[in-house]
C-alpha cells in the first residue's frame, strides 16, 4: 500500500511528533536531549525554517516548525532521524531501530492558531503529571519565551498572535474549556470581515436564527447548537464585535467558536 503524501498547508508550519520505537525511552537523559537538540540547531542553520517549540517526554518529542518548502519537511526530518539514530547507537553501543515508524506530522493552516499548538505541546510535562506548571520543566522551549535569550524559537513571530504579558497565563493546565472565553484577552487578531451588516439588522437576524432573545436564552442551547449557530451569525455578515455583544460572551469567544475546527487541528 502506497504511503500517504505529507501535507503542507498553507502556511508551511507543521507539528511533528517523533515517537521512540516500541515506547522505548529515547530521552531518558539530558545528554541524549543535548544530542538531538544539537543536531536539530545544525540543520536550523542550513535550512533557515523556524522553531516555535519543542518538548521532550522520555519516548517522545514533540515539536512545532515553519518551513518554505514541502520538500524541506522529508529532508529535515530524515537527516534528524538518521543523525540521532547515528549518535544513540555510537554513544550506547547498541544496534536496532530508534524511532516508532514515520514521524507523525499535521499541518497548522492558520497562523494564529499556532499558539493553540504551542500551548499543548507546553503542557504535556504538566499533563503527564511531571510538573505542576511547564516553566519547571527543563526539557521544553517554554523557558526561551522568557528573558533575553530566545536562542533558536521565533518568539516575534509568536508574539504577534499573542499578548505576551499573557503568555504564562495562557499556559495554566486548568483554563480548560474557559480559554474560549477568554481567547480575546491573549489572542491579538482582526475581524476580517470588512463590511458588517448595520449593529440593528445584525441583532434581528441572530434573533430570528437563533429563537433566542439574547445572550441569557443562547447560554441556555446546547454547545454544538451554539458553535452552529455562531458560525451561521458569521455567515450571514455578522461582525465579531455584534455576535460578542448579542451572546454577551468576548470577540475572542466568537472568534475561537468560528474557527473551532482549524484551533481543534492545530493543538
Amino acid at each position: 500500500m502506497a504511503r500517504r503524501c505529507r501535507q503542507f498547508g498553507k502556511t508551511g508550519i507543521q507539528h511533528i511528533v517523533l515517537k521512540g520505537h516500541d515506547g522505548k525511552a529515547i530521552f531518558a537523559d539530558r545528554e541524549d536531549v543535548s544530542a538531538f537538540t544539537d543536531i536539530l540547531v545544525k540543520l536550523y542553520e542550513k535550512y533557515k525554517f523556524k522553531v516555535f517549540a519543542f518538548c521532550f517526554m522520555s519516548n517522545h518529542v514533540h515539536l512545532v516548525l515553519r518551513f518554505k518548502e514541502v520538500h524541506e519537511i522529508s529532508d529535515v526530518m530524515k537527516r534528524l532521524k538518521l543523525r540521532f539514530s547515528n549518535w544513540y547507537h555510537r554513544h550506547y553501543g547498541c544496534t536496532g531501530t530508534i524511532f516508532q515508524g514515520r514521524y507523525f506530522s499535521r499541518p497548522i493552516d492558520n497562523e494564529a492558531y499556532v499558539v493553540n499548538a504551542i500551548r499543548y505541546v507546553h503542557l504535556n510535562p504538566v499533563r503527564a503529571k511531571l510538573c505542576k506548571t511547564p516553566i519547571e520543566y527543563f526539557n521544553s522551549s517554554y523557558q526561551y519565551y522568557f528573558g533575553d535569550c530566545a536562542w533558536i524559537i521565533d518568539r516575534d513571530f509568536v508574539f504577534q498572535h499573542i499578548n505576551e504579558l499573557f503568555f504564562e497565563e495562557f499556559h495554566k493546565e486548568d483554563r480548560g474549556d474557559s480559554v474560549a472565553d477568554e481567547y480575546g484577552t491573549f489572542l491579538k487578531f482582526r475581524d476580517n470581515l470588512s463590511r458588517p451588516i448595520p449593529d440593528r439588522d445584525a441583532k434581528k437576524l441572530m434573533i430570528s436564527l437563533s429563537k433566542c432573545g439574547g445572550g441569557a436564552d443562547f447560554q441556555l442551547l446546547d454547545r454544538d447548537k451554539r458553535w452552529r449557530l455562531i458560525k451561521k451569525f458569521r455567515q450571514k455578515g455578522c461582525s465579531c464585535a455584534q455576535i460578542a455583544e448579542f451572546i454577551m460572551k468576548s470577540r475572542g469567544a466568537v472568534y475561537y467558536w468560528c474557527n473551532r475546527t482549524a484551533i481543534r487541528a492545530a493543538s
